[in-house]
This record gives structure tokens, sequence and C-alpha cells, in this order.
């Protein structure tokens, strides 16, 4: 591990999409809380080790 990983590893990383909003008109599908509980749900639930 480099110090630059550990340092990354360290850091909240958030990303601005104003500019696609702008540019593009983008709207993401999914709200980021809906994402979270998506994502909390499903590496709550067991796996399949096959």
């Amino acid at each position: 591990m480099t110090r630059f990983l550990a340092d990354q590893l360290a850091l909240d990383h958030f990303f601005d999409i104003s500019a696609a909003r702008r540019d593009f008109g983008y709207a993401p599908g999914i709200r980021m809380s809906e994402t979270t509980t998506r994502v909390v749900a499903s590496l709550a639930s067991p796996t399949d080790a096959a």
C-alpha cells in the first residue's frame, strides 16, 4: 500500500454532477438515499458462494 492509496482510502469522495445537469439535462434515476438502502440491503443479505 502506498501513502497515496492510504490517503485516498481515508477521504470521502463525492462527485459534482452539476455540469452534467446543466449541459446535458441529466437527472439521476435513483436518489442517493434509495441507492444507499439498496447497497446496505445487498451487503446484509447472504450470498451464494457457488
